[in-house]
């Protein structure tokens, strides 16, 4: 019995060692996990940040602004210097480029796609283009790419010092390098590879997800667990899940709704499970918390 307790407690000695040496050292090790920041204030109070080697999926129905957020994310750890990476497999990579910039100048997309800018937007749209191309961030069209070749290109970016932290916009358009008997295993499958991309290589991953229409049927509209599309797994393998939800949406008459929304943390592996009020401005898709951003950026 001895031996037996003697050599568990020369492994876990060391496990703790290598864990302490490379958290660089004691006080690190038990320091609070500081992440990569996000413009959401109370967002960071609870999960600090987003956490390297994590896979957040963020799920909600169309239009809900699930691209703003991971946008807004992104665009957030690029300016303060955080290498990023948008992958797209839904939108095309012009139509993010004025999502941003629409984001940057507070401009109305619509206003950008149909060229009704007056001298003064259009001079804030061109001083926000040309803070983009300075950024750490690419965007990146990935129709019709497997997670495999997603990784490939990550492991390219990350070798290079170029990313730090990623998005993937959405799930549902992934499709698995290998056969499966169906959707729900699949998806299973790829949420599984890309946990396995986020902790090799050591990266917050924020992946999309659409939700089922099941919400539609119900008088609370707001989504559980259950709603993930072809779940399978997802809620497994996923290290934080977070409900996107508007309920002006579905109410539209009502004006004190409009802007209105909230970030439902349906899981957190180590932490808390809160809702987090969020204010839309969905003209410029911009999300911000009740106490407003950390900087105009």
């Amino acid at each position: 019995m001895q031996e037996a307790q003697g050599g568990a407690a020369e492994t876990i000695a060391e496990d703790i060692a290598s864990i302490v040496e490379r958290a660089g050292g004691v006080d690190a090790f038990l320091a609070p996990r500081i992440g990569i920041a996000t413009p959401w204030r109370e967002f960071d109070y609870y999960t600090g940040g987003w956490q390297k080697g994590e896979l957040a999926l963020i799920a909600g129905r169309p239009s809900m602004g699930k691209t703003a957020f991971a946008l807004n994310a992104l665009y957030h750890s690029a300016v303060r210097g955080v290498p990023a990476v948008f992958y797209s497999y839904e939108m095309t990579c012009d139509s993010i480029v004025v999502r941003l910039i629409s984001r940057m100048a507070r401009i109305t997309y619509k206003d950008i796609q149909r060229g009704q800018l007056s001298a003064n937007e259009r001079r804030a749209a061109l001083d926000s283009l040309a803070t983009l191309r300075e950024l750490p961030i690419r965007i990146v069209q990935a129709s019709g790419k497997t997670v495999l070749a997603i990784r490939c290109h990550a492991e390219r970016l990350k070798r290079k010092g170029k990313l730090e932290i990623a998005a993937i916009d959405y799930i549902g358009l992934i499709r698995g390098s290998a056969y499966h008997q169906n959707r729900n295993q699949e998806l299973g499958d790829v949420c599984r590879q890309l946990k396995e991309m986020a902790g090799e290589l050591d990266i917050p991953l924020l992946v999309l997800s659409q939700l089922s229409r099941a919400t539609e049927t119900r008088l609370d509209k707001r989504p559980n667990m259950g709603d993930l599309r072809d779940s399978g797994e997802l809620e497994n393998h996923a290290d934080i899940i977070g409900f996107l939800f508007r309920p002006g949406y579905y109410d539209r008459g009502n004006e004190s709704l409009r802007m209105v929304a909230e970030l439902s943390i349906a899981k957190q592996r180590n932490g808390d499970t809160p809702t987090i009020p969020l204010i839309f401005r969905g003209e410029y898709g911009h999300f911000e918390t009740d106490s407003g951003e950390r900087s105009p950026a």
